[in-house]
């Protein structure tokens, strides 16, 4: 929830919970009531404190009353599940387009590379260089245990070959 967002509710429900009548006016229905009242287009503070005076005493706004706790988390739990889900999406971009300056060949190796076994490899062996110059049978291990048995030896081989030829950079520090 953004700090704006959170200022209005804490400010909304001080003011509910003293005993004010606190009344939520949405700011396209108050630009298209006052639309809908004249035919100029000037827009000033005047104007607008007397379209939302008359929205008022017209009754066409809705009264506040408290969301109930549960909501409120929901909305809150809802809203950071998304910003997790983007942040995410930001770091899997990150790292693909660094797997195509290092070791442009590894994706066709895996269904994903954003899979468990592809970022242990690159944990353990981050460099065309690196794999290459592994043990065949630290490299078997390393892939059958993250990809729990479905990759073996023969995958371990092709990866092998292929950062043997990879036209990669093994710049450790990318």
């Amino acid at each position: 929830m953004n700090q704006q967002v959170i200022t209005k509710t804490n400010i909304t429900n001080y003011l509910y919970s003293k005993g004010f009548q606190v009344t939520i006016l949405n700011p396209l229905a108050t630009n298209l009531f006052r639309k809908a009242q004249t035919l100029r287009k000037t827009k000033t503070d005047k104007t607008d404190a007397k379209v939302i005076a008359t929205m008022l005493f017209t009754d066409e706004s809705k009264s506040y009353s408290p969301v109930s706790y549960q909501i409120q988390e929901l909305k809150s739990l809802t809203r950071h599940r998304h910003r997790m889900v983007s942040y995410r999406s930001r770091l899997k971009l990150s790292v693909s387009r660094l797997i195509d300056i290092i070791f442009p060949e590894l994706p066709s190796l895996f269904w994903s590379i954003h899979q468990s076994s592809g970022y242990a490899l690159l944990i353990e062996l981050p460099t065309p260089d690196s794999i290459y110059n592994c043990n065949l049978t630290k490299l078997t291990n390393l892939i059958r245990m993250t990809s729990k048995g479905k990759y073996s030896k023969e995958k371990a081989i092709a990866l092998k070959e292929l950062a043997i030829k990879s036209i990669g950079s093994s710049n450790r520090s990318l």
